[in-house]
C-alpha cells in the first residue's frame, strides 16, 4: 500500500496527520543532507573571509601610517623650501 495522506485517511483521520508529519520529516532528512555540504562550504568561506578581512585591516593601518609619513615629509619639505626662500630674500637684501 502507498503511504500517502489520502490512502491513510481512509483508515483513520488521526493517522493522516501522522502520515503527513512522517513524510515531511523524511523529505526534510534528504533536504538536510543536501544542505549540509553547503553549510560546511559557507563556514569555510566565512572563516577565510575573516582572515582576509584581518589582513585588509592590517594593510589599511600600514597604508595610513605611510600616508601620515608622506604628509609629515611634505610639510617638512614645504617648511624647508619656505626657509630657503626666506634666506635667499635676506641674501638679496644684504647685497
Amino acid at each position: 500500500p502507498q503511504f500517502t495522506p489520502q490512502a491513510v485517511e481512509r483508515a483513520s483521520q488521526a493517522c493522516r496527520a501522522m502520515c503527513m508529519w512522517s513524510r515531511a520529516m523524511y523529505k526534510y532528512h534528504f533536504v538536510a543532507l543536501g544542505v549540509a555540504p553547503k553549510r560546511a562550504r559557507l563556514k569555510e568561506a566565512e572563516d577565510e573571509l575573516t582572515i582576509v578581512m584581518k589582513q585588509l585591516d592590517k594593510a589599511k593601518g600600514e597604508l595610513q601610517a605611510v600616508n601620515d609619513r608622506i604628509a609629515d615629509l611634505e610639510a617638512a619639505y614645504n617648511d624647508s623650501v619656505a626657509k630657503k626662500e626666506g634666506l635667499e630674500n635676506k641674501e638679496q637684501t644684504c647685497k
